[in-house]
């Protein structure tokens, strides 16, 4: 079990969507556009969009969409395509640099950073944003501007303070849309529109309100907080009518639990005929694992993001003493070696210049000393013990790591590479 930490500032858009600022106001709004979640004020270090599309056929909206930029570089989340920075495409075991991290963690994709920020969207209509405290006051968007006072969260973007959610949202669309308030959720019960779901939905949703199962959490909440995500669940059972609509539930009580982890009370509420998670590949369910699970890919990370605000997540994990790799599970003698965006399996030996002999073990590259090959008449020395065929040189594309072949041509060429995201 993962120890919970103190509350950290946290917003969220759940469903239908229904949002919660990082001051702990609740509101819904079904616009259809892309809106600013939340960003920093006076810089660029960061921003969340989410765009909204519609999800039912009474018109209710759900986010589809993700843009997370952080210090100009372009993380990009989709429902049914890959995840991408700066529109390179992230290999299934993720990315890490210094400074940002992304990868799986149980039912969720996660971005963590070092600058107190932490995005975690659940691959459908879900997403967190967990902000380290001394971001107070420096914030603005859907998610409020994080002072402690939920009562002035509607600031909108022309620094106005609004009184309905439409007029508030609207003003932080990131392009022109419609705008309309015919949905605006304090008038709007897709119960009263789809009457015949209203009992499917009221059946589904009681396990937030009644039962034994999050029953000790109930007790640490506010009656008007158990009574906001209950509303916001029957609202979506009864909202999501284009299919789907079990997941779209599934989403509703997981959100419920989520409120019942950050506060200590994780519980394993899911069941075979109850939104049940069928785990593979050696992996276990866990109701509250790590929000930064070990994997063969960064294996140091947990310690340079410990500090990351987060929370436990649930989900499929892999049992103690076995690391994530691209969706499995394996030991540390079975963790291939990533190099220059290459992988190479366990046992695998490969030349790097300056002649080391290195050997995958483990996951790091082990490296010894060898005697530098010389290069024949017919090809070019890129450095010691690296060669190539003269008939590349000056060819208009670097074949050297260090593009030696494509310096001081004797005409100007093209050349072509192919950069990495910098930056994080």
């Amino acid at each position: 079990m993962v120890k919970i930490l103190m509350v950290a500032p946290t917003c969220f858009v759940s469903g239908d969507p229904h949002y919660q600022t990082f001051d702990g106001k609740f509101y819904s709004f079904q616009g259809d556009c892309a809106y600013v979640l939340a960003q920093s004020c006076e810089d660029n270090t960061f921003s969340v969009v989410t765009r909204n599309v519609k999800c039912g056929l009474t018109g209710v909206t759900c986010t589809k969409e993700i843009t997370v930029t952080l210090k100009g570089n372009v993380i990009s989340l989709f429902k049914d395509k890959p995840t991408t920075l700066n529109e390179v495409e992230i290999p299934e075991e993720g990315y890490s640099s210094s400074n940002i991290m992304i990868k799986r963690s149980g039912i969720f994709l996660s971005i963590l950073t070092k600058f107190g920020l932490t995005v975690q969207w659940d691959l459908g209509t879900r997403i967190y944003v967990f902000l380290k405290n001394s971001w107070k006051r420096k914030v603005e968007g859907l998610c409020g501007n994080f002072d402690g006072i939920m009562n002035n969260d509607f600031l909108s973007k022309q620094k106005s303070l609004e009184q309905k959610p439409s007029s508030f949202a609207h003003s932080w669309r990131v392009y022109e849309c419609p705008v309309s308030d015919k949905l605006d959720s304090e008038n709007y019960e897709p119960c009263e529109k789809n009457p015949y779901r209203k009992p499917w939905a009221t059946d589904m949703c009681s396990i937030i309100k009644h039962g034994p199962v999050f029953a000790k959490c109930r007790a640490s909440l506010p009656n008007i907080v158990i009574e906001t995500y209950y509303q916001d669940c029957l609202f979506d059972a009864c909202g999501c009518d284009l299919g789907g609509d079990c997941e779209c539930v599934c989403t509703a009580i997981s959100n419920f639990h989520t409120k019942c982890a950050i506060y200590g009370f994780p519980v394993r509420w899911r069941r075979q005929d109850l939104c049940p998670i069928q785990c593979e590949y050696k992996m276990v369910y866990l109701e509250c694992g790590p929000a930064n699970p070990p994997t063969c890919y960064d294996d140091k990370s947990a310690e340079l993001f410990a500090d990351s605000p987060s929370y436990c997540v649930e989900g499929c994990f892999c049992p103690p003493g076995l690391l994530l790799d691209g969706g499995r599970c394996v030991t540390r003698d079975e963790c291939p070696c990533h190099v220059d965006g290459k992988i190479f399996s366990p046992g695998s030996i490969i030349l790097k210049k300056n002649c080391m002999n290195c050997t995958c073990t483990k996951g790091n590259l082990l490296c010894v000393n060898t005697t530098c090959k010389k290069c024949n008449k017919d090809e070019f020395e890129c450095a010691p013990g690296t060669c190539i065929m003269k008939n590349r040189v000056c060819d208009g594309y670097i074949d050297c790591e260090e593009g030696t072949d494509e310096e001081d041509c004797p005409t100007t060429v093209t050349t072509y590479t192919t950069f990495m995201p910098t930056g994080l």
